[in-house]
């Protein structure tokens, strides 16, 4: 059963181009078994809301970062105190002249660090904001030849491979590593937590899908596209589905767990299939990586794959049922269970009769990190691809998991909707 907070509660003072950060307030304890939804945020009666919300980030406090409208118009912010109902400080996140003159357009990354403090990144600028002050703390430019016209506008990613920018932060300190694909040159750039101090840069042979940082902070793993071996040309739109054709995977490892000031690896593995996103474990014993949705078509089915982060020997396999999983997934602070996609296409004979028009069935699974059990699933028939991943993210005490959802053929807007996971934990999964 929906639990229904209170009116104030669920009625921000707040304008449809708006990001909030929320703070989880404490929710009563219920009896029911298992994983429950107990709320959808934004409701129908929320005013100015009518675009919708999505999730970007939750800190280490348990707030979230949230954007509301459209994407590309999140300004200003706010921050959103959910257990007192009171907005904590306006936020805008300050993006100088200079940087919107001599940036790529595009979505903003934003980030918490565990400070609170969030980092923007406008490609190729790295900004440290401080929301509570509403203050930009400073920006920097990894490389000054990444601002000269055209550089990064033929990274070799733009069909269908990885990103230009692909930052992690470190959540034990806060330091800030990004990597570059810049065809010929791709870099990753280390500073620390203030972006006053560059502490290292490094080459890398091949583009680079996901970073991820070690819990504490002293080792990042580096995820290389399986596709690509970065010794072509940059690829074009009409080459994508020659890179695609028949799940083919680039020879060497994929996967380097390096020191971070140096880039020296320490360990180098292969995980046999491609990749689209890396995570380690909470105890930092076994790093995570899950297969793009090109294996979600038959005859393959997509999985989650562990191996050590000593050895690189493969430790765990995860189909999660007969489905499987892609692209995207998270694992909880207190190493149980792991949140990952499950969505599938949605054949649609007469689409323009649909409720949702190019419609895809966005999937959510909870697995026992341990066994890869499937726990729970949860779906709604939404607006998108089914290759667009799903955003989700748990609480850091383990109790709560966020999901991002696109309109819906009953919620008509973007939304998120948030799940108990207290039965579960309580019954050990």
């Amino acid at each position: 059963m929906l639990v229904q907070p209170s009116p104030d509660i669920r009625r921000p003072k707040c304008g449809a181009s708006t990001v909030i950060l929320l703070a989880l307030m404490p929710l009563v304890a219920f009896h029911s078994k298992k994983v429950r939804e107990i709320y959808t945020f934004p409701d129908h009666s929320s005013p100015g809301l009518d675009q919708g919300a999505g999730l970007i980030d939750v800190d280490n406090q348990g707030r979230l970062l949230i954007w509301q409208g459209p994407y590309e118009a999140h300004l200003p912010y706010l921050l959103w105190d959910f257990q007192r109902q009171a907005v904590v400080s306006n936020f805008s996140a300050h993006i100088p002249k200079e940087v919107q003159a001599k940036s790529l357009p595009g979505p903003t990354g934003i980030f918490f660090q565990p400070s609170g403090r969030v980092v923007v990144f406008r490609r190729p600028w790295l900004i440290l904001e401080d929301p509570i002050r509403n203050e930009e703390i400073r920006h920097v430019v990894p490389n000054p030849l990444y601002l000269g016209p055209g550089i990064l506008n033929r990274p070799g990613t733009s069909a269908g491979g990885p990103g230009i920018e692909i930052p992690a932060i470190n959540p034990h300190d806060g330091s800030v590593a990004v990597a570059f694909n810049v065809h010929g040159n791709i870099m990753v750039y280390v500073y620390d937590a203030e972006l006053e101090k560059p502490l290292g840069a490094w080459s890398l042979p091949r583009y680079v899908q996901g970073l991820a940082w070690s819990p504490a902070g002293d080792r990042l793993a580096i995820l290389f596209n399986g596709r690509l071996d970065g010794t072509g040309p940059p690829i074009t739109e009409d080459d994508v589905y020659q890179f695609h054709e028949g799940n083919r995977t680039a020879p060497g490892d994929d996967v380097w767990i390096v020191e971070p000031r140096s880039g020296n690896p320490l360990v180098k593995f292969r995980t046999g299939s491609n990749e689209w996103r890396i995570a380690f474990s909470p105890d930092g014993r076994i790093v995570y990586v899950i297969q793009d949705f090109y294996y979600s078509y038959p005859p393959d089915r997509s999985v989650i794959q562990g191996f050590s982060a000593i050895s690189g020997d493969r430790v765990h396999t995860f189909t999660a049922g007969p489905r499987g999983v892609h692209m995207n997934f998270a694992v909880s602070p207190d190493g149980k269970l792991i949140a990952a996609d499950a969505s599938t296409e949605v054949r649609q004979m007469l689409p323009w009769r649909e409720p949702v028009y190019g419609a895809k069935m966005a999937r959510v699974v909870l697995l026992d990190s341990g066994t890869g059990k499937l726990l729970f699933e949860h779906d709604e028939k939404t607006d998108g691809e089914f290759s667009d991943p799903l955003e989700f993210a748990f609480s850091p005490d383990s109790r709560f998991l966020f999901v991002n959802f696109a309109l819906s053929d009953h919620i008509p807007y973007n939304h998120i909707e948030v799940f108990s996971l207290d039965d579960l934990r309580d019954q050990g999964g």
